[in-house]
């Protein structure tokens, strides 16, 4: 059981991430995660400037790495929705619009086209694909990357949003 005390925040440390997290959602990562879990304090986190007004749309297959990116570009100051699964055209749209739609290395790749596709038809903003180890660039995203950790997530994020 966790007690809270006032403006304190964890450290979530699994094999995959570490993440800053309020105590309400490192309740709902543990609700996530599996395996064996250290907990700390930390000190707040350091948002990045000007990351606030900007929205990023997370689509995943995966709901425990859909919640841990929308964490973590949170904790790095941006605004993020997630959406787990296949979105429809009309899922999108009542979304606030984003700045940059992320598409998790788990999303097949005919789905990737697909929410592209859709996607495009009512928003020309940047499409960000996470790619499996060895996967290709898809032709349809503006950019591909093959994350190694969170550092290098936020890092990419930033560098399209905030160049």
């Amino acid at each position: 059981m966790l007690a809270q005390t006032g403006g304190q925040k964890f450290v979530l440390r699994t094999a995959l991430c570490s993440v800053q997290l309020e105590p309400q959602d490192l309740a709902k990562m543990l609700a996530y995660h599996q395996s064996s879990i250290l907990i700390s304090r930390a000190v707040p986190a350091s948002p990045l400037p000007h990351a606030a007004n900007k929205h990023v749309l997370c689509i995943s297959w995966i709901p425990s790495l859909g919640e841990t990116r929308g964490l973590i570009l949170k904790q790095a100051g941006f605004d993020v929705t997630s959406i787990v699964g296949t979105p429809d055209a009309s899922e999108l749209k009542r979304c606030r619009p984003p700045d940059l739609l992320v598409l998790g290395h788990s999303v097949p790749l005919p789905e990737k086209r697909r929410i592209i596709a859709t996607f495009r038809q009512s928003c020309d903003v940047p499409v960000l694909s996470l790619l499996a180890p060895h996967q290709a660039k898809l032709p349809e995203a503006d950019y591909g990357i093959e994350a190694h950790g969170p550092e290098d997530f936020v890092e990419s994020v930033r560098e399209i949003l905030l160049a």
